[in-house]
């Protein structure tokens, strides 16, 4: 026995109560590997109860740490080291029930257990014990410490079996008064007659009828739910059949009178004769059903959260949703407990212009289920069955038991199909009711709760959201394709027109400077034969000539704009390439002497050469159009507007009347005739194509007789850079 420190152990040693450690890790080990842990304890107990030999092997893995003085005492051992020698000499049958008990606590994590059992002494005499044992805090993992506490209770025990032998008609009135009394429903089962009394419990909590009557031995097969029946027949066989075992309990399913079934916990006490045969049992009922489904609720709701996060979680991947359906169907299947989940897509029949759903993936845990692939018998006419396409267009489930169905169409599909139990969940995408998520139970018939039907819900949302999105990603790359091959098509047009304008331009200006030049050589020539009248004709001629020539010039600019030839972007200082613009007008600048004034100016990034032919265009426009015997005055300024720069040009010229303000950009829209001013009327339209390819704006603020202000804005950032 391993050493304790020597204070402790003369502590231990005074205490009265037979006291010893346990160490139960290489126990729960074991456990483990053979799949006991976390179980039901019902299925724990019933599995050790039949497999006798792992209870065993578990005493052999046991071990005691350390044991008191007291209980040398108890078991008339000679030393301790006698007794930690002999230990399996102290179980009798009835400690090996105890014993499955404590097993069973260990595997559903119970770290406190009581009962009472006898023990053999090493004179072989039997004593009836009250056995407790606890964990110590911080050994709730290893269980390489507990604490066992015994009592010597057999004077008690003598003495209750003596009372119940001398008072048995008299405590038999008190129990049948009791029974009364309490809500639990009781039961009295005299084990050799068969006659049974049951209390007025049965009556309240289960409907059945109380009183005492003579019962057949399969009352309890009839009464206890099918797959819940051999377990406890088997564990009350044996609680029977072991004459130690004054006790036994178990939880399970109890039928009511209305077919339905209420979860009960027992507790009984055995009656044996002085043989040890169990004579009369009395056991004691208690309706447990809400917290069974309260336990059930939770854990329901668990599978449908797992379910419902790993769709979310696979649908957020961009896999398909069909993909992810058909994965998935088997886990909603199993999370809602059903033997059918299948998806009803809606089409519509073109022959008889019918709307139909078609089962087009299924999942199903009966053996013999085969898929369906006739389109009779794999699709039906909504037309039909319109309670179900009414809902389903409110966007409410649909749910109906076959004892229930007065529809013919719905029973014979219901029938065909060995359906006790159907609920459909409609699917909608952009408003629209695409299909069903279809739910079949074919063992019984079952209410559908709202909860299952909310949770339902919720998944076929998330695929309604999925279908919707990928239609949406569907549409969006044939858009994309389209204007994909839009834009590849408007490059070529593009092409095609710059070099029909270059080709054009060039062919229409080589007459003209023969058209000029022609007429130049005719005036030279002849002057002296040419009365004023033909010279004025001449010049007049050739007058037409240049301005036609330099309209050419203009729409080829015109159609430049925008082109190959514009598309470097780069960043640099505003207030040079302004500046080159004043330069190239320094010679009209000088002849009207105007006075240009200049703000401050920030670094932009676009093209330079277009910013400059903007400027450029706008700044001649304030000098040509200046008002007579006036000089002209220009401020050249920029603001930050956000996401763009906003550059102004103002002048003191003639003005713009409000009525041309949406016209001024056009091309070829002129204001004053060819006398008065010249020009073409492209410039300004070549300043708006210039803003209009960099992605700003051109507008402006103007008052006849006041001036003008031309503003257009540079954005900040490039798009694609």
């Amino acid at each position: 026995m391993p050493q304790e420190p020597q204070q402790f152990q003369s502590i231990f040693d005074m205490i009265p109560t037979p006291i010893w450690v346990e160490d139960f890790s290489e126990v729960k080990n074991h456990l483990i590997s053979i799949g006991l842990f976390d179980l039901d304890e019902n299925e724990v107990r019933f599995f050790l109860q039949e497999n006798l030999e792992i209870v065993n092997s578990c005493i052999a893995n046991f071990k005691v740490v350390s044991l008191n003085q007291a209980c040398v005492e108890l078991h008339k051992a000679k030393s301790k080291e006698d007794l930690l020698k002999n230990m399996h000499k102290i179980f009798s049958l009835d400690s090996l029930n105890t014993f499955i008990e404590q097993l069973v606590c260990i595997c559903t994590k119970k770290y406190y257990f009581e009962g009472k059992t006898t023990v053999k002494t090493f004179t072989n005499e039997i004593v009836s014990i009250l056995i407790k044992s606890k964990v110590m805090i911080g050994y709730e993992d290893s269980l390489s410490k507990v604490i066992v506490t015994t009592e010597d209770i057999t004077n008690q025990v003598i003495q209750l079996e003596s009372l119940q032998r001398n008072d048995f008609h008299s405590s038999n009135e008190r129990f049948i008064y009791a029974s009364q009394a309490i809500s639990d429903a009781i039961w009295d089962w005299n084990v050799e007659t068969g006659e049974v009394f049951w209390s007025s419990g049965f009556y309240s909590l289960f409907g059945h009828k109380p009183g005492i009557r003579k019962e057949k031995e399969d009352v309890w097969e009839n009464n206890i739910h099918p797959n819940d029946y051999p377990f406890i027949k088997s564990s009350l066989d044996a609680a029977k059949s072991n004459p130690n075992q004054l006790k036994w309990s178990a939880t399970y399913r109890f039928r009511k009178n209305d077919g339905n079934y209420a979860y009960v916990s027992e507790h009984s006490l055995i009656l044996r004769d002085k043989n040890g045969k169990a004579v009369r049992m009395i056991g004691a009922l208690q309706d447990i059903t809400s917290q069974k489904e309260s336990e059930k609720s939770i854990i329901q709701k668990t599978k449908y959260l797992q379910v419902i996060a790993s769709l979310v979680e696979s649908l957020l991947s961009f896999e398909s949703w069909e993909s992810v359906l058909v994965r998935n169907l088997g886990k909603i299947g199993e999370a809602s407990d059903v033997d059918r989940v299948y998806l009803l897509a809606n089409q519509t029949i073109k022959n008889t212009n019918k709307l139909c759903s078609k089962k087009q993936y299924i999942w199903s845990k009966l053996d013999e289920e085969t898929s369906k692939t006739t389109d009779s018998e794999s699709s039906f006419s909504l037309e039909d069955f319109p309670n179900i396409y009414r809902q389903a267009l409110k966007k409410e489930a649909y749910s109906i038991k076959l004892s229930s169905v007065e529809n013919p169409h719905l029973k014979s599909f219901m029938v065909e199909n060995r359906i006790q139990s159907l609920l459909l969940i409609p699917i909608h995408s952009k408003n629209t009711l695409f299909g069903f998520l279809g739910f079949d139970e074919c063992q019984y018939e079952r209410d559908w709760t709202e909860e299952d039907i909310s949770f339902l819900q919720t998944i076929a949302n998330n695929f309604g959201n999925a279908i919707e999105k990928e239609d949406f990603e569907l549409s969006l790359q044939k858009l994309n394709l389209e204007l994909k091959e839009s834009n590849h098509e408007l490059e070529i047009s593009n092409g095609e027109l710059e070099q029909f304008a270059f080709v054009a331009s060039h062919d229409l200006q080589e007459p003209l400077r023969m058209i000029t030049s022609f007429l130049s050589l005719l005036e030279k020539k002849y002057s002296d034969q040419l009365d004023e009248k033909a010279k004025s004709y001449i010049n007049y001629a050739v007058d037409g000539a240049f301005r036609m020539r330099q309209i050419i010039l203009d729409l080829l600019e015109f159609s430049r704009v925008g082109g190959k030839s514009n598309i470097e972007i780069t960043r640099f200082e505003s207030v040079h390439a302004i500046l080159e613009a004043c330069d190239l007008l320094a010679k009209k600048i000088i002849e009207t002497n105007a006075k240009i004034n200049m703000g401050t100016f920030p670094i932009i990034q676009t093209n330079k050469s277009a910013f400059i032919q903007l400027v450029q265009n706008i700044l001649s426009n304030s000098l040509k159009y200046s008002k007579k015997g006036v000089y002209p005055v220009i401020s050249i300024t920029s603001k930050d507007v956000g996401d763009s720069w906003e550059f102004s040009i103002e002048d003191n010229g003639i003005g713009i009347p409000k009525e041309y303000h949406g016209k001024i950009f056009n091309v070829f829209q002129r204001l004053h005739d060819k006398n008065t001013y010249s020009g073409t009327g492209i410039g300004l339209a070549i300043c708006k194509r210039i803003v209009d390819h960099i992605g700003g704006q051109i507008g402006l603020d103007s008052r006849e007789n006041i001036g003008s202000r031309f503003y257009f804005t540079i954005p900040k950032r490039v798009k694609g850079l």
